[in-house]
């Protein structure tokens, strides 16, 4: 995208007795990058912020609204963040490092192009999720999944990234050793205690209460701890069908916003349940594909 919205709240900032339109400017032209040309196949919905049309905004308003779309990210390395995109108005990636490749997992919901240190990202579909990955020198990667939203309003613009850290061609990612699983579980049933005699740092590792019961699923979570990276969410699942079940822990996911996501390990104390008897259990995700922010479901697939 030749023409940013980091451009339009430059000129608004410099011109403001003129008033811009903040509505999509036009697709990419051939031969950005390494991706495909970026043809956007759904037109954008009109743009109402706090009520008004865009071109009804006062140039205070929309440098407001335009600033707020600009943004940083701290990516801590291998973390998978979460972007939205929403049709007409593609995202923006701005690196520290020149990227040399990148994958894309569904190609029909979003196409990515890339120059130098600057990646962008169109919706291609009115909605779905799927997941990016940009390759840096290294080995380095740089993993995001990428939500495809109706309205600017919910959606991305210009990011730009922080540099890596220790992420390095000698320092591979490695998934958690049954050692590191071992001390998840450790941390997630004695927590308090590991509190208590001070055997742990709250501050690097975080209980939150969540206690959000779903009587639509039979779902409760309790709490969500944060553990080096990865993420344990405790829950209970209540039996309300008249009928004696098996818990199949096969068919556990977690529904976050609109997406929907296996965890890398799941325990419970019964996995058969007579009508209205409940469980209690614990789910752990090592590497993440979202952010905090989203609403979450324990859900079956």
């Amino acid at each position: 995208m030749k023409r940013t919205l980091a451009v339009l709240f430059l000129i608004s900032a410099s011109c403001p007795a003129q008033v811009f339109d903040v509505s999509p400017p036009p697709p990419v032209a051939p031969g950005l990058g390494q991706g495909r040309d970026t043809k956007i196949t759904v037109p954008p919905p009109p743009l109402i912020i706090n009520g008004k049309k865009d071109k009804d905004l006062t140039d205070d308003e929309r440098r407001e609204f335009l600033q707020e779309k600009i943004k940083t990210l701290d990516q801590e390395d291998i973390q998978i963040e979460t972007i939205n995109v929403a049709p007409g108005y593609p995202v923006t990636l701005r690196f520290t490092e020149p990227i040399q490749d990148f994958s894309v997992g569904d190609k029909g919901l979003v196409s990515v192009q890339s120059k130098g240190r600057v990646a962008e990202i169109a919706a291609l579909a009115p909605q779905g999720d799927t997941p990016v990955k940009f390759l840096f020198s290294g080995n380095k990667i740089r993993p995001y999944h990428i939500f495809v939203v109706d309205s600017f309003l919910k959606g991305d613009s210009i990011i730009s990234i922080q540099p890596f850290v220790y992420a390095t061609a000698s320092q591979p990612y490695k998934a958690p050793s049954q050692r590191d699983l071992t001390a998840f579980i450790k941390i997630i049933a004695n927590y308090d205690a590991l509190l208590v005699n001070k055997r742990l740092d709250s501050r690097k590792i975080r209980r939150t209460p969540i206690f959000k019961k779903n009587p639509a699923t039979g779902f409760t979570l309790y709490y969500l701890y944060q553990i080096n990276g990865a993420l344990a969410y405790t829950f209970a699942y209540n039996n309300f069908s008249e009928t004696r079940v098996r818990f199949d822990e096969s068919r556990l996911r977690l529904q976050v916003g609109h997406g929907k996501f296996i965890p890398d390990y799941v325990a419970f104390t019964d996995p058969l349940l007579d009508p209205h008897a409940t469980t209690t259990g614990y789910l752990i995700v090592f590497n993440p594909a979202f952010t905090l922010n989203l609403p979450v479901e324990v859900i079956w697939n």
